[in-house]
């Protein structure tokens, strides 16, 4: 119904057109990689103004309160930086190297395969481990860290004389009780799978470890067909490993790649390693003819016929995948047991030394690096 009198004329609303100002949240110190990071998403951007000197103080209460975890990386990362495995500022809803990295610690503290991806296992567990936390200071149990669960956290930590950060690291988890690491069962020593110089395109992957599929491997200088698997997280800067090199196995992403036959061994020895935060990892584990025939040539004895340090082409335990060189240990030795090398003062060769037979791996007598799953009287 109009209300003009007799003789008005209705007055024109001018077009108001949106101007480009940045969101007063963003002026007041905020970027907006702050605010996704948060996991949420910005309230009335198109109406507010900027906010007064003096609420900016209130201003991180305010931005807890707007926003929410909403994409699954965004859930997952809440839940690495609520448990201390990431830092909230590292919380953007994309999976990048830091989330995976997050991702695979997590894992392995958890006993899981530590790949860096968040399957229904792995998510599974960080629930519950997270459940746990919101269990102690308070808030619903769902399994899911937000602004909420992270303030008591915080409040939590403060309470009991801790860095209020939200994030519930060791300490934290320490002052809670709570076990923040598991430990694999003592039983659990898979063994290699006879024989480990037989074909083994038949025999499937250890669980937890990644078909590489088939391919070629030599056993005493025949080529054998051979199944390869990449060990999660047991990192090796062998080429057969490295993407881009001209001898790279495709699937390893960096990781150890090993006969299936002894998949399991080595894997199960590696999370052990892991467990007992045992530093481990490999110069060089799976070997294609073609880099070992690179390498005898680039040495001189081996050119000649003489095989003491570099294999003969063909007859390398790297080029049937049961051998692992691991990284950070160096020595030669004798040719026996009796006399072979040995490096207490090297932490990845005393834990070898202690754990690899029960895992069915022993070391060659003259190198300290070299581990494998060959039943021979220099095996030690």
């Amino acid at each position: 119904m109009s209300h003009l009198r007799p003789g008005e004329t209705p007055e024109r609303t001018p077009l108001c057109l949106p101007t480009h100002r940045p969101h007063p949240r963003v002026r007041a110190g905020l970027t907006i990689a702050a605010l996704i990071a948060s996991g949420g998403t910005i309230a009335g951007a198109a109406t507010a103004t900027a906010a007064p000197a003096a609420t900016t103080a209130r201003t991180a209460g305010a931005l807890s309160a707007i926003v929410a975890p909403r994409s699954a990386a965004a859930k997952r990362q809440w839940n690495l930086a609520g448990l201390g495995y990431l830092s909230y500022a590292g919380v953007d809803g994309v999976v990048g190297s830091a989330t995976k990295a997050a991702t695979e610690r997590f894992q392995s503290d958890q006993c899981l395969a530590a790949d860096g991806i968040a399957g229904p296992t792995t998510n599974a567990k960080l629930a519950a481990v997270m459940r746990s936390v919101q269990a102690k200071v308070g808030v619903a149990q769902d399994g899911q860290n937000g602004p909420n669960t992270r303030t008591a956290i915080a409040n939590w930590q403060r309470r009991n004389g801790l860095a209020a950060d939200g994030m519930a690291g060791p300490a934290t988890f320490a002052k809670m009780g709570l076990p923040r690491t598991c430990s694999p069962p003592p039983t659990q020593r898979p063994q290699p799978i006879p024989n480990v110089y037989a074909d083994s395109s038949n025999v499937s992957c250890y669980r937890g470890t990644r078909n590489l599929g088939v391919h070629d491997g030599y056993s005493q200088g025949t080529r054998i067909r051979v199944r390869l698997c990449a060990v999660p997280g047991f990192k090796s800067s062998s080429e057969e490993s490295t993407p881009g090199s001209r001898y790279y196995i495709p699937g390893a992403d960096g990781d150890a790649v090993v006969n299936s036959r002894v998949s399991g061994p080595f894997s199960a020895l590696y999370q052990l390693a892991r467990s007992e935060r045992v530093p481990m990892s490999a110069s060089s584990t799976f070997r294609t003819m073609a880099h070992q025939k690179a390498l005898c040539d680039a040495n001189a004895a081996c050119r000649q016929g003489d095989y003491s340090w570099v294999a003969q082409p063909g007859h390398s335990g790297h080029q049937l995948g049961v051998a692992v060189d691991y990284a950070g240990i160096s020595g030669k030795g004798g040719r026996t047991c009796s006399s072979r090398v040995r490096v207490p003062a090297n932490a990845t060769w005393r834990f070898l030394e202690a754990n690899a037979r029960s895992f069915g791996i022993k070391q060659y007598s003259a190198e300290a690096w070299h581990w494998d799953a060959f039943p021979l009287a220099n095996r030690c």
